[in-house]
């Protein structure tokens, strides 16, 4: 067989119409787009799988006979279909009832196609595999339906086959084939002609491949660099920093990954940095408007039409409230439709929504409306829900219909683009799915949509000009590009454990053919991919793992693979020494941090120097309507309003007002679930103001500025537009930025107080800014293990802003209160006072971090440090022995 380049072959065939089998679709297109930009033609090159080949030739008597092609999906919908009738025909069957399942038919479907594949047609009686087989054969005759399998034997008959024979076939010196797809090649490779690929045969190849000549070793003069890093976040930001200190241009980087999980994470990262990237695989579409509408209703029909499963739906902005609403009724919002749900009183069990059915007369219009909403909303779900066996593609066709009346589209861009994609990707899908024949039972159908629409992937795309390129380990070398990322090398990621199939054993697969493939096979076929894949033409190559897993908080180790990696390449040291010596000062980005490193140095390294962020907490809480950071907020933006306003202008009733206003703003941008927590929580935000706004006015002090922001790009009537502020505490220059609430003042006696209101718990507050010690005017505070300095660094900020007014320069910030709902923190700033806290900062900021971990030890009976911080799950590895937490050594 002839031998040549794939630009060799295009240029000596240029007008013919040329197939290319290759290993993968995606592989071909990056070697046909890498040839194109070096200025090669690609004119009438096809690249194509033996799989899609095969079909390509039956095409024309798949559609003459109607045949139903059966992939993965369908494949193991049908087994589960063999195994449920045989366990009920006879006990003596092997798979009982509570051995049938997704996972299991997902396996007794793997183990058919493979010895299919193999030409094994005396399947053995282990495992009832014979009657299995003999039963999914005869499923596939009454759904006149065709696996791969089928359509291979089919490609060798079909009278087509002899059009695709006259056709110039090259295929990859690195191709595999297993016994059915060699012989379908072997009648259509009389003139093929082998191209060589851009990585290297070596030994141990796998047993598919379909050349075995031709054996190389590595290069291990390469230059390969290894590295580790604290989370999947940081493994990937160590990329991003490698593109910026060796100035590589990101069409010459590709990043390979073990782990699909990978993909959401680089996205993320590579979008923060604003750096431009592309996918071989695309993005996900579980996080899409779309998916999690079909999800949530699956999850209600599944879980006995409990109301509590649609709760989402109403709240994240996909629900399209507007559909069956008339011009005069769109001020009604999801929040009240669902407030309307609740009073119905129908939490569960089908037959109970039919009781929506029926409107009270007594209602008011508006609840009218919203119970015909209702009505018409949970109609059309239960006639998209199936009850009993039903004919599949009937009621996809009602699924579609119900998408399209009821999803709505995110309003923001990013989201817009990404949401639009994704619900025409799963449209489409569903179209196709109307093609299927079958009469299947609820469960079914709601397994078999999920699948179908979690395997869609958006947004894939070729190695794109000016963009950095993302794809599988597996054909990360065809893209021609110079420098090579390959990360996910752990050992949860790549598991050299060997897993024998719970079908079919190694000792009976040996009985039935040494040519099948065995347990330890699966890994050592991952292991050859990745040594195959650095065989290819890069100049830089980057080896790299996470070594702790966020997710489930525990410490991940090198795979068999990387350590192996290492010792072929000669590597010793690590690609970046780690200094050992990090000080706190190095740390300090704001007034915040200090205030972090008073709590605890080992948080202040998770934040800013592993910026790690505590997961997000998706539960639906039905008594809290605001998180405790946006009632602040909300509260800071109503008393910002009202001191605003001139003196004469503001009383208790303006205040109301600006209350009602500003929360039925919020109300309509945050939903709540229940009106009397919203209710609650309105009279709450009232009453702290409220209390506010007495205290001002029995002061003897003037409002003096109102949210003075700095660093902000916000102005004041008074100093106008402020730059961030540069303060010195001890040696350390720090420039910071922030807003004070509000500044009072005394002219006559010429100075100034800061106040900054509090929400939250005073108590719990003056615990972490001070130690007590006696009663009444006994009583004494300690400051040297505070961990609250914002009073200090908005004094300091404050001084530096005076002094650009004139008539202020003479001014003194004298001290500084707390606002909370029944009282007050005073601060006075005197000599004495001012020394201790700027002791204790300067303690803190001379901190040795690495060091001082070694005295840090997790107590989960510390309120004030360890009890309620966000990254107590991976301090508790410290496995301290507490009253609560008992540890055997």
């Amino acid at each position: 067989m002839r031998e040549m380049e794939i630009w060799e072959f295009a240029s000596e065939y240029i007008l013919e119409e040329k197939l290319f089998i290759v290993p993968t679709r995606a592989i071909g297109v990056l070697m046909i787009e890498h040839m194109a930009k070096g200025g090669k033609s690609a004119l009438n090159l096809n690249p194509v799988t033996i799989k899609k080949l095969s079909q390509d030739i039956c095409q024309m008597y798949i559609e003459e006979n109607d045949i139903l092609v059966i992939d993965d999906i369908l494949g193991k919908s049908i087994v589960l279909d063999c195994l449920k009738s045989l366990n009920q025909e006879s006990d003596e069957f092997f798979f009982k009832e509570n051995l049938i399942d997704e996972k299991t038919a997902e396996e007794v479907y793997s183990v058919i196609i493979e010895l299919k594949l193999k030409k094994i047609d005396d399947f053995p009686k282990e495992k009832d595999l014979d009657k299995i087989y003999k039963r999914y054969t005869l499923k596939l005759d009454r759904l006149n339906a065709m696996d791969y399998c089928d359509i291979l034997l089919k490609a060798r008959e079909v009278k087509e086959l002899s059009s695709f024979k006259d056709k110039t076939i090259a295929v990859a010196s690195n191709i595999e084939f297993h016994d059915l797809e060699r012989e379908l090649f072997s009648q259509l490779n009389q003139n093929a002609i082998k191209i060589k690929m851009p990585v290297k045969k070596l030994i141990d190849s796998p047993k598919e491949y379909f050349f075995k000549e031709s054996v190389e070793s590595i290069d291990r003069d390469k230059k390969v660099c290894f590295f580790n890093q604290f989370g999947i976040r940081n493994e990937i930001k160590y990329i991003i920093d490698d593109i910026y200190v060796k100035s590589i241009p990101l069409d010459e980087v590709v990043i390979a990954y073990t782990d699909q999980k990978y993909v959401e994470w680089i996205n993320l990262e590579f979008q923060k940095e604003d750096l431009g990237i592309s996918f071989a695989d695309g993005l996900d579409i579980l996080t899409s408007t779309t998916y999690r509408f079909i999800k949530t209703i699956c999850d209600f029909a599944k879980n006995y039409y409990n109301i509590w499963e649609l709760r989402p739906m109403f709240f994240n902005g996909s629900l399209n409230v507007e559909t069956g609403l008339e011009k005069d009724d769109e001020t009604i919002t999801s929040n009240d439709i669902y407030e309307e749900l609740v009073k119905c009183k129908v939490f569960y069990g089908r037959e109970n929504y039919e009781r929506l059915n029926f409107i009270s007369p007594e209602l008011d219009d508006k609840a009218k409306v919203k119970r015909k909403w209702i009505r018409e909303f949970f109609n059309s779900i239960m006639f998209t829900l199936p009850e009993g066996n039903v004919e599949f593609r009937e009621y996809i066709k009602r699924l579609s219909i119900l998408i399209k009346k009821y999803v709505k589209i995110p309003d923001s861009s990013k989201a817009n683009s990404y949401d639009k994609t994704s619900m025409k990707a799963i449209l489409e899908t569903l179209k196709r799915m109307e093609k299927i024949p079958l009469e299947i039972e609820p469960d079914r159908y709601f397994d078999i949509v999920l699948s179908y629409i979690e395997e869609i992937n958006t947004n894939r795309s070729g190695a794109r000009p000016s963009k950095a390129f993302a794809c599988k380990y597996n054909i990360a070398a065809y893209t021609g590009r110079k420098h090579l990322y390959l990360i996910g090398l752990d050992s949860s990621s790549l598991d050299s454990k060997i897993v024998e199939s719970a079908i079919l054993l190694d000792n009976i697969r040996r009985d039935i053919s040494p040519s099948l493939s065995f347990s330890k096979e699966n890994y050592r076929y991952k292991k050859y991919k990745i040594r195959e894949a650095l065989t290819a033409s890069f100049t830089n190559i980057s080896i790299g793992y996470s070594n702790f897993d966020m997710v489930d908080i525990k410490a991940k180790t090198p795979s068999k693979i990387y350590t192996e990696l290492k010792e072929e390449y000669g590597h010793v040291e690590p690609c970046k020494a780690i200094d050992r010596k990090l000080m706190s000062k190095d740390l300090i980005f704001s007034g915040t941090s200090i205030e972090t490193l008073g709590q605890c140095s080992r948080k202040l390294y998770f934040k800013n120097r592993l910026f790690l962020k505590e997961k997000e907490d998706i539960e639906i809480d039905l008594d809290r309507w605001l998180d405790a950071l946006t009632k602040g907020n909300l509260v800071h933006e109503i008393l910002n309003l009202y001191f605003d306003l001139p003196k004469e202008d503001r009383d208790e009733e303006i205040l109301s007002k600006l209350i009602e206003e500003r929360v039925e703003k919020v109300a309509k941008e945050i939903p709540y679930i229940l009106k009397e927590v919203y209710n609650r929580e309105k009279e709450e935000i009232k009453v702290y103001c409220k209390k506010i706004l007495e205290r001002e006015q029995n002061s003897q002090l003037e409002v003096f500025i109102n949210e003075l922001s700095f660093g902000r790009n916000k102005t004041n009537r008074i100093f106008g537009p402020l730059k961030t502020q540069e303060i010195t505490i001890g040696d350390l220059n720090l420039t910071i930025s922030g807003a004070i609430d509000r500044v009072d003042i005394d002219k006559k006696g010429k100075w100034f107080k800061i106040v900054d209101y509090k929400t939250g718990n005073l108590a719990n507050f003056d615990k972490r800014l001070r130690k007590s010690e006696g009663r009444g005017k006994n009583k004494t505070y300690d400051y040297s293990e505070g961990q609250k300095f914002q009073f200090f660094i908005y004094k300091k900020a404050l001084e530096n802003i005076i002094k650009e007014k004139d008539e202020y320069k003479d001014f003194s910030v004298k001290s500084f209160s707390y606002e909370f709902e029944d009282d007050s923190i005073d601060l006075i700033f005197d000599e004495e006072f001012i020394n201790k806290i700027e002791n204790r900062i300067n303690d803190l900021l001379n901190i040795d971090i690495f060091q001082n971990d070694k005295k840090i030890v997790y107590n989960n009976t510390d309120s004030l440090t360890c009890k309620y911080c966000e990254f107590k799950n991976i301090c508790k590895t410290d496995n301290i022995k507490t009253e609560e937490e008992e540890v055997d050594y």
